[in-house]
Formats: structure tokens, sequence, C-alpha cells
């Protein structure tokens, strides 16, 4: 749906130019490409619904919000892993979406990866070699991966042996080729040490400075509070 009225979407323009008083022809890449790169991008990269949640409108009212986002706009000039996990409504998905979106906007790719949905959808087609492969292998691969809500179960169920595995499939490859990735869950990094040590080994190891933990404190739920954008 993006359309340039100056090359009215063919991403070139012709251009007269001059040359010893001789006018000629030629053909000039359209400043609207990048852009459309960018559009192109955050679409395949799955933040679109996301695009709001940027640095600027990230409400800092507290001390706590103020180390969050410091911390969040620090981790975007470095290759580090970023970590934040705990409370819930502690405007977790926002900062990891705006860490993805200033990313996005520097030429980065970025891939949005909802724990639940995608786990499920790699169960149901992990019969399926080829399909559950390369669904894998691009998780993998990504230049930056942001996982929303790792470990996230349907209320009353447990994480899985099955989680854990996809979760270290991903995470190993991602760790051994140092890709950045960024992680957003309801669990802080003791409670995933809890479940695998080794995840929580390659978190810290990659995230060092940038592993944020938020104790579990309903006044630290600035969403039910109303202290959250």
């Amino acid at each position: 749906q993006f359309y340039c009225p100056k090359c009215k979407k063919r991403e070139i323009y012709k251009q007269i130019k001059w040359e010893n008083s001789v006018p000629y022809e030629s053909a000039v890449i359209c400043e609207c490409v990048q852009e459309r790169q960018n559009v192109r991008k955050l679409i395949e990269s799955g933040l679109s619904p996301l695009m709001a949640k940027k640095f600027e409108n990230y409400k800092v009212s507290n001390e706590l919000q103020a180390t969050i986002k410091k911390k969040a706009f620090a981790n975007t000039k470095v290759h580090d892993w970023f970590f934040i996990g705990g409370q819930s409504g502690a405007g977790k998905t926002h900062i990891c979406a705006a860490i993805g979106n200033e990313l996005l906007e520097g030429g980065s790719s970025v891939e949005y990866m909802l724990w639940m949905d995608k786990v499920a959808e790699l169960k149901a087609n992990q019969m399926d070699y080829e399909t559950h492969k390369k669904e894998i292998d691009r998780l993998k691969n990504i230049e930056v991966l942001y996982i929303d809500d790792l470990f996230k179960t349907k209320e009353g169920t447990d994480v899985t042996g099955a989680d854990v595995r996809f979760a270290l499939e991903i995470l190993n490859l991602r760790y051994n080729q140092k890709l950045k990735t960024i992680i957003s869950t309801e669990k802080t990094i003791m409670e995933i040490e809890e479940i695998d040590t080794a995840i929580a080994g390659r978190i810290n190891e990659m995230a060092r400075d940038y592993v944020l933990n938020i104790g579990k404190d309903s006044s630290r739920n600035f969403r039910l509070n109303g202290d959250f954008s």
C-alpha cells in the first residue's frame, strides 16, 4: 500500500542531466526505496502491532522505570543480549519492542516471536521435518530475535520438556553465533535457572549488564496502577 507520487511505485524515476550543454536522461533510484524497505522489514518482523512502542512514549515516573529505559536504550548501541523478567505489567514488552523498533530503524533485520504461539506452532509441525526445520533455522539465524513471554504457559500448566528443548535449541545456536537476542518473561533469571541451568547460564553470559529482574510486587504492575503508557 506504500505509494510514492515521485516514482509511482517504480522505485526509480527519470531525470534530465546536462553535460557540455547537452541534455540526457538518466534513471535515478528514488528516495522512497529506503523507506519502502523499512516498511517491508517492519511487516516481516512481526513488530508492526508494536510499532508505536518507542522509547519516547515509554512513561518514566519512578526510579525503576528510569533505570529500565536507560539500560534498554544503552543496549541498542551494543551487541549484548537484553533480558527483562519478573512482575507482570511492568512494561517489559513495551521496552523490548522499543529496542526492536530502534534496531529496525537502524537497518537491522528483527523478528518478533511470541513464545506461546510460536511453541504451539513448532509442536504442531514437528512431525513435518522440512517445515519444522525451516522455521527453527529461521529463528536461529535472524539477525535480531525478540522472544516475548519466554516460558509462558496456559494457566495451570507447567513448562514442559518440549518447551525447554525448543528454547535451548534456538538460544544455543544464537549463543554460539553471538546473534543479538532480546527476551522478556514473567520469570526472573533465578526462576529460569530452576527450569534449566544451561539456558539461564547462556542468557546471563550474553546479556551481562543488561539482565533486569523485577521483583514480584503488585505496586510494580504499572499497567494496573495506571502508571504505564
